[in-house]
């Protein structure tokens, strides 16, 4: 390991870090390096997926990838929260609060957060 003065728990105060995540996958993507990194300085990591990420495959699929690649960062299954929106698309085209009224705007038949077979809706 390289001598570095950088360290994720200065820079993170507490021992708690919450990292919100758009949708599966962009736990590697964006913040893989954080999440290890904070995890191997003794930060516990809490990470909360806004949407399914169901945008071209079901939430169980994605559910299990995101438990998987965080499982291999060192992130636990119980510190992994799923909010469950529907996938608004790769530039926001399927988004339903972007679209205005969301009980009109539906993406793929929902426009509420809902659950899996895996992880029920976060809301019950």
């Amino acid at each position: 390991m390289a001598d570095s003065s950088f360290s994720y728990s200065s820079l993170f105060k507490g021992k708690t870090l919450m990292v919100i995540i758009p949708h599966e996958d962009d736990e590697i993507n964006i913040a893989g390096s954080t999440i290890h990194g904070s995890i191997l300085e003794g930060i516990h990591v809490i990470c909360v997926f806004s949407t399914w990420g169901d945008n071209s495959y079901t939430p169980d699929i994605r559910r299990r990838e995101a438990v998987k690649s965080l499982s291999t960062l060192g992130v636990k299954e119980h510190d992994i929260i799923f909010l469950g929106y529907p996938d608004g698309g790769v530039h926001g085209e399927n988004a339903v609060y972007i679209h205005g009224d969301s009980d009109n705007f539906t993406v793929r038949g929902r426009h509420e957060t809902y659950g899996t077979k895996a992880a029920p809706d976060f809301c019950m």
